[in-house]
Order: structure tokens, then sequence, then C-alpha cells
């Protein structure tokens, strides 16, 4: 089974034609989302904070991204997520003059997953 889950959009960086990189934040989850396309094929995973600095650090390069590094790692810390997503919406419209878009992305229930 599968539950809906709200991923705030932050990043998008690279070129058309070339690779593309994305990172959706699940605040009250404490997950990341991140995409890359580089044309003929693009992939998406779900993953904790610890995976995505260990694992997808490229997707927080660029001068979109890195603004997101401090406040993932406060996340982590375990700073009240409704806080730091409130502040990641009105950095995002600070920067973009918009507010990001949502993706609902469905997640495996604990169940699902192997967890208890």
């Amino acid at each position: 089974m599968t539950r809906p889950v709200e991923f705030v959009e932050l990043a998008e960086h690279g070129e058309r034609f070339y690779t593309r990189r994305g990172v959706q934040v699940a605040f009250a989850e404490r997950k990341v989302a991140v995409w890359a396309d580089d044309g003929p094929s693009s992939h998406a995973a779900v993953v904790s904070i610890p995976e995505l600095f260990a694992e997808f650090a490229d997707h927080l390069g660029g001068p979109d991204a890195e603004w997101l590094t401090p406040l993932l790692v406060r996340l982590q810390a375990g700073e009240d997520p409704q806080s730091l997503r409130a502040e990641a919406v009105d950095a995002y419209r600070v920067r973009h003059g918009q507010e990001p878009a949502v993706t609902v992305w469905p997640l495996p229930t604990a169940h699902d997953d192997g967890s208890a």
C-alpha cells in the first residue's frame, strides 16, 4: 500500500538536452526526491537526507541548489519541519518570484517498506 506525500520542488538545474537535476523535499517525512533527466532517459529516487549527501550530492550543486544544503542539515538535525518548509518556500519565492510547485509522490506505507 502507498500513501500520498507532498514534496516541495525547490531546485532544478542543468540545461535542456543535457543533464538536468532536481531536488524536492518532503519536510514532515524528512525525505528527499531527486531526479535526473539526460535526454534519452530519466531517473528518480526518494532518499533520506544522509543518502542525499552521500550518493546524490551533485544534485545540490549549482547556484539554484546550493542554498538547500544548510536547510537540509537543519532538517536532518531535527528542527521543526513545518517551520523549515515555510522558510524554504519564502526563500524560493525570493529567488524565483513565485511559489514552488508541489508534487505528490505515492510512498510505501511503513508496512510495505519493511519497517515497523
